[in-house]
């Protein structure tokens, strides 16, 4: 599938901040998923290892709650994660990226163990807030209705919603960045590299139906 949709200005815009924000996410995670079968094939046990690392490092070592900044600069650190991970890394990513007028979610499907991240105004009919979801191999930001997790009326679970224009994740963190560079080394240094039976998913798109989608900007503005 590869069809061609139209969309707002605005939504047009904030589909290529997305895209900018993905590309962005899988250099910063260049060794993938631990559990896509292209990261498995392209570095074996690598990405599990480094995956495993970044969860192990992404807790606030004084509150509880969820922390995707600290979340993220485990997983850029490890080079490394899972959707939850990437969904981190674009939340921090998205909101470094866009203006106070819009919204920022770091989101969780509620039909399934996934997460991602939304942008939009709360105004907006919930189908086209912006999905910004780097963990498909073939990812691209694409309107909610058109992502493989929607469900009409089903919101998925808020796990941390902020206005755009946080502040710099390296800039904040940057002490606890060279330990984490580190404890990483050591980690893997001491890691028994033996063989790591893979388990996961061959997710390529992101799209509902197996695809890619080609979002051309019309000169309406949508009535919420």
């Amino acid at each position: 599938m590869n069809i061609t949709k139209e969309v707002t200005p605005e939504e047009k815009r904030l589909l290529e901040i997305g895209d900018a924000v993905i590309k962005q996410v899988k250099q910063d995670l260049h060794f993938g998923s631990s559990n896509q079968q292209e990261s498995y094939n392209a570095y074996g046990p690598e990405a599990k290892l480094r995956t495993r690392f970044a969860r192990q490092h992404n807790a606030h070592p004084q509150k509880e709650g969820r922390h995707p900044r600290r979340m993220a600069l485990a997983a850029v650190v490890a080079g490394a994660g899972n959707c939850g991970e990437m969904a981190a890394c674009a939340y921090v990513r998205c909101r470094e990226s866009i203006g106070p007028q819009y919204q920022v979610l770091w989101v969780s499907a509620r039909n399934a163990d996934h997460s991602f991240c939304l942008l939009g105004k709360l105004s907006w009919f919930q189908g086209h807030f912006i999905v910004v979801d780097p963990w498909p191999t073939q990812a691209q930001a694409v309107l909610y209705e058109d992502h493989f997790m929607y469900t009409l009326g089903k919101l998925p679970e808020v796990l941390k919603r902020n206005n755009g224009k946080g502040a710099n994740i390296f800039n904040k963190y940057a002490q606890e960045q060279l330990a984490l560079e580190r404890q990483l080394e050591e980690f893997l240094q001491s890691a028994k590299r033996t063989h790591i039976p893979f388990r996961g998913y061959n997710q390529q798109y992101v799209t509902r139906e197996p695809g890619t989608i080609t979002y051309r900007q019309s000169g309406v503005q949508r009535c919420y």
